[in-house]
């Protein structure tokens, strides 16, 4: 609408000069001379002078003088002179920078000469009045429109126009107030181009090739960035950065036409009020009132606003060129033509450009129906879709439970067999409590099917909801225990809580409720059910102090597949739309609230039907299954890591937030490694850097540090930078597979896995990693492409810091370790796995090879040589060397027989 809105304001402008210039004898007699001081000669200095001799034609009474001072200032402050000297009625100046034609502009204000600035400003306030755009704007619209394209940030090269100019220097402060909150975009680099095409072309030439990872480019005005367009364009890359603009002049060669052919991205209109300025100073001559400054707005241009900008532009361009030349021809035959005929003409013109307008509208509407329609039929086609994707899930979800059910019965028949070792008990236990869980979900799934299309029938019965939830609530007790969860129930007494519900759906969101609670709470943490009358409304609550809820998620708690915890996703999504769904059903209202202390705090309001008294009665009400309960929420049984010592081979750390999944690797590992867990990436880096073990399987899922991070810490640290990872997750993404290779981790094994896939890529790692051990346990230099940097740096520091001190017979492993900045356990573990010798074991070999070589050297005596290199005794020293060497260092030093 503002398009059109534009198009219109265009059109009447074109209509009024057409009007006023058919009409308006050209007189030869001026009363006022105005002096224009140009800055420069660019396409949009040159559009400011063709619209002010346009409004010239308004006004008779005026003449116009243009200099340009081709962006030199001192040229300027030279130009202002000379229309001082000239003792012009008015000067308009539009200035090349602010410093340099601020004393101009006063001497001409202080000699009595009205002074219109327009476009930059200049400094202090002498001046009769400033026309200009918000330059400051300008910038803040680059920037928002910067954060819609790069919604996950990135980085920015800023083109900059000329130092001092107040437009850039405007523009760059709007800009940065808001990219300074938004820390996702990175403004790499600021180059001065000086307003001009050519020279920010040069400049980008260089900032490409310095800066080769740049997602935009923020130009001060079109020239420059197109400018910026034709340099990347040189090296290949115009297709995947950005390119911003300001000023959007329409016709060829402006910024429009680069917005709609491609070249720029957006432009921000920026006025060039040559119309205003001439109005301006026909208010000022004239003695009427007038505002001081004038800030024209700006708006922004892309692609679709700008195709239109062209079209108008063109038919506008025309249209003037028509009325110019028509203006000539009038000029010329005046005489020739009486006043009446004049008057006709003109009508016929203004009726031809209102039906030329109304076609136009014409277009613009039947667009804009066609439009509507698409849209329209996009939104049904969307509607259907999703339908369709719902009945998908249902149709699948009861394809599930056939199988399924050929899964849960015969393990029900084995474990009633019994003849089962401890391993194999506790497989079937596991694979028992997880087809539980999935036959859960898939019911959740039908019910919410049910219930959203309408086909679930209440039936309801009379009961007391206190006798219900303290049934129910006996079901958590256990789980609350094991968990030291303080679990209470409070119930308002003196009332009648007679109800009529379908007590089995209402239990199905007792459960779901309280299953959340549990699943947020941490162990010393506090669940409270409280239960009151209100009215006819009998109310339940359950409070728990774990995991907020922010008020952001509270808008979208209720709604279908939303989850509050996505990281940690081991549900549908549709337990809580479930739970509104059968609220709603019994004309009840579920909520959220939040408590004074933090809590988090569902509440289910009943009412009480009319016919209560009516309905039959419950009968017993069920107990939820306590082995139910434990199975769907947290395990509260606990890994124990053995204790670990330096000498173990061969160690495992298993980090995955599932207790199940820990248990069972444990279980199938620990035949042939040691095995230690971890319930989160916090605990695993820590218990990593700990015991430095051999080999780490992680899960990437996980609630606070993910397995991505996990892998990018531990590569990082000198400790454990050398660990072989292996990340599981149930995401086989090539996209996320990519990730974790690029975070360090060495295999990628997606969920569901096979344990012999498993076993053979932690067997495959290990005995690579064996072979790059005699890379440093056999050779005094360190020069190899298969290990890591980190641990090449590692082992860089060992080998000096032996080097440096190996005439030290005292030098241990407890001050080696200290001054590398490790306890003695990690030193171990670490030189262990990168050489396949313990620490005094390497120390002992280096002193050896470095006694080698001195012996070879014959310049040091046998006692020498064993003191250089640390040893306490010549006799140890040769019984050593004796041992490594195969021959005595008497045997290194003899000459041979030969010689």
């Amino acid at each position: 609408m503002q398009t059109i809105g534009k198009i219109f304001k265009i059109l009447a402008l074109g209509i009024a000069i057409f009007l006023l210039a058919s009409c308006l004898k050209q007189t030869s007699g001026k009363t006022y001379n105005i002096g224009l001081s140009q800055c420069s000669d660019d396409a949009w200095r040159t559009k400011m002078n063709q619209e002010m001799r346009r409004e010239l034609l308004f006004h008779p009474e005026l003449s116009l003088e243009i200099r340009s001072a081709d962006d030199n200032s001192v040229k300027q402050s030279a130009d202002i002179d000379y229309f001082i000297s000239k003792k012009v009625d008015l000067l308009i100046v539009a200035p090349n920078e602010a410093n340099g034609v601020t004393d101009a502009v006063t001497r001409a204000y202080d000699a009595g000469i009205p002074v219109i600035v327009a476009d930059r400003r200049v400094n202090g306030d002498k001046y009769t009045s400033f026309i200009g755009g918000d330059n400051f704007q300008v910038g803040v619209l680059i920037a928002e429109f910067l954060d819609t394209r790069l919604p996950d940030g990135g980085n920015v090269i800023e083109l900059l126009g000329l130092e001092g100019s107040t437009p850039a220097i405007q523009r760059h402060n709007g800009f940065q107030s808001v990219v300074s909150r938004n820390h996702k975009i990175n403004v790499i680099a600021q180059v001065r181009g000086n307003w001009l095409g050519d020279i920010a072309e040069t400049a980008m030439d260089s900032a490409f090739s310095v800066y080769p990872d740049v997602q935009a480019v923020v130009s001060q005005n079109d020239l420059m960035a197109i400018g910026a367009y034709n340099a990347a364009r040189k090296v290949g890359r115009e297709n995947d950065i950005l390119f911003l603009g300001v000023d959007a002049l329409a016709g060829p060669g402006g910024g429009v036409e680069a917005v709609s052919d491609g070249r720029l991205d957006a432009s921000v209109s920026y006025a060039t009020v040559g119309d205003l300025l001439i109005k301006r100073a026909s208010q000022i001559l004239e003695h009427k009132s007038f505002p001081k400054d004038t800030i024209i707005e700006s708006v922004l241009i892309d692609r679709e606003s700008a195709d239109v900008m062209m079209y108008v532009s063109s038919e506008i361009d025309h249209n003037i060129s028509t009325i110019e030349m028509l203006q000539s021809k009038i000029d010329v035959f005046w005489n020739a033509y009486d006043q009446q005929n004049v008057i006709i003409l003109l009508i016929l013109a203004f009726v031809a450009l209102l039906i030329a307008s109304l076609i136009y509208l014409l277009v613009v509407y039947k667009q804009k129906q066609v439009a509507n329609q698409k849209l329209a039929k996009a939104t049904e086609e969307l509607a259907k879709a999703n339908a369709s994707k719902l009945a998908f899930y249902t149709n699948v979800s009861h394809d599930f439970r056939t199988p399924l059910t050929l899964v849960t019965d015969p393990l029900e028949q084995i474990d009633k067999i019994g003849s089962l070792n401890a391993q194999q008990e506790e497989y079937l236990k596991l694979a028992r409590q997880n087809s539980g869980i999935l036959l859960r979900l898939i019911n959740q799934i039908l019910d919410f099917r049910k219930i959203e299309s309408k086909m679930f029938e209440l039936k309801l019965v009379k009961v007391n909801i206190v006798e219900c939830v303290n049934t129910w609530i006996t079901s958590f007790a256990l789980l609350a225990k094991k968990n030291h969860i303080s679990l209470e129930l409070n119930v308002e007494q003196g009332a009648d809580y007679t109800i009529g519900v379908d007590v089995n759906l209402i239990e199905r969101v007792f459960y779901n409720l309280m299953s959340n609670a549990f699943k947020f709470t941490p162990e010393n943490g506090t669940i409270n059910v409280k239960i009151w009358r209100d009215g006819n409304n009998s109310l339940f609550s359950i409070s728990d102090n774990g995991l907020p809820i922010t008020e952001e998620q509270s808008k979208n708690i209720f709604n279908d597949f939303y989850q509050v915890d996505t990281t940690h996703s081991d549900g549908s999504g549709i337990g809580l739309a479930l739970v509104k769904n059968i609220v709603d059903l019994h004309n009840g209202v579920v909520e959220l609230r939040h408590s004074d202390n933090s809590e988090t705090m569902f509440v289910v309001s009943l009412p009480v039907v009319d016919n209560v008294e009516s309905l039959p009665e419950a009968g017993v009400i069920r107990q939820i299954s306590t082995e139910k309960v434990m199975i769907e929420l947290k395990d509260d049984e606990r890994l124990v890591d053995d204790n670990v010592s330096d000498e173990d081979q061969n160690i495992v750390l298993v980090i995955d937030d599932n207790f199940g999944i820990r248990k069972y690797l444990k279980s199938v590992m620990s035949e042939k490694y040691k095995v230690i867990t971890a319930a989160s990436g916090e605990e695993g880096v820590n218990k990593a850097l700990q015991y430095v073990p051999t080999i780490i399987v992680c899960d990437v899922a996980m609630p606070g540090m993910d397995g991505f991070e996990v892998c990018e810490r531990l590569k990082k640290e000198t400790i454990t930078s050398h660990i072989p990872i292996i990340l599981l997750t149930a995401y086989a993404l090539d996209e996320q597979r990519i990730h974790g290779l690029e975070n360090g981790a060495e295999s990628y094994i997606a969920k569901p896995f096979k344990t012999e896939v498993l076993l053979a890529q932690m067997e495959s790692l290990i005995k690579n990693r064996f072979l790059i051990k005699n890379v440093y346990g056999e050779s005094l230099s360190i020069h190899t492409q298969r290990v890591s940097p980190a641990d090449d740096t590692f082992m860089q520091k060992l080998t000096s810091y032996i080097d440096d001190n190996i005439s030290d017979s005292d030098l241990n492993v407890e001050d080696m370790g200290s001054d590398l900045g490790m306890s003695r356990a990690q030193l171990y573990r670490k030189v262990k796995s990168l050489t396949n010798y313990s620490p005094n074991e390497f120390v002992r070999n280096r002193r050896l090879k470095k006694a080698r070589n001195l012996l070879l050297s014959k310049q040091y005596t046998i006692s020498d040589v064993c003191y250089q290199t640390g040893f306490s005794s010549p006799s140890y020293f040769t019984k050593c060397y004796s041992d490594y060497f195969g021959e005595t260092p008497t045997s290194t030093i003899k000459p041979d027989p030969a010689t």
